[in-house]
This record gives structure tokens, C-alpha cells and sequence, in this order.
């Protein structure tokens, strides 16, 4: 009886140690997909405002989209370094 609940106990903390790392793998790299989605969705809209607009307000859509794209990856980087500490 004291085996089987050794073995009880093992089997239940690896099985939850491996399902834990794995879940949390599983959800960076879902992070990491839909952050390239919203990354190539920026650059399109991007596109289309380089397209679209007059001369004058390129210039300043070109920089709000810069800083856009400067803090979303700043707050990517900040996610993943968390997530390696």
C-alpha cells in the first residue's frame, strides 16, 4: 500500500510539472502568434496611410505609427523577459 501511494504521489507531481511547463510554453507561443498578426496588421495599415494621405500628414503618421511600433515591441520584450525570471 505505501508503493502504491509512493508511486501515486510521483506520477501526480510529474504529471503536473510537465502539463504546467507545457501550458506555459504553449501560451508564449500563442503570445508570440498573435503579436506577429498585430505587428503585420500595423505595417499594412502603415502602408495604406503612406498611400493614402497628403504629403504634410505622412510625416506625422509616420511617426505616431513609429512610436506605435516602438512600444508594442517594448512591451513584448518586457513580456518575454518576465516570463524568463
Amino acid at each position: 500500500m505505501l508503493v502504491l501511494t509512493l508511486i501515486y504521489y510521483f506520477m501526480q507531481n510529474f504529471l503536473l510539472k510537465f502539463l504546467g511547463s507545457f501550458k506555459k510554453k504553449l501560451w508564449d507561443l500563442v503570445n508570440s502568434i498573435l503579436f506577429l498578426f498585430e505587428y503585420l496588421k500595423m505595417l499594412s495599415t502603415f502602408k495604406e496611410t503612406f498611400s493614402n494621405q497628403k504629403k504634410g500628414k505622412k510625416i506625422y503618421s509616420f511617426f505616431l505609427a513609429e512610436f506605435s511600433v516602438i512600444r508594442h515591441v517594448s512591451a513584448f520584450f518586457q513580456h518575454s523577459s518576465s516570463n524568463i525570471s
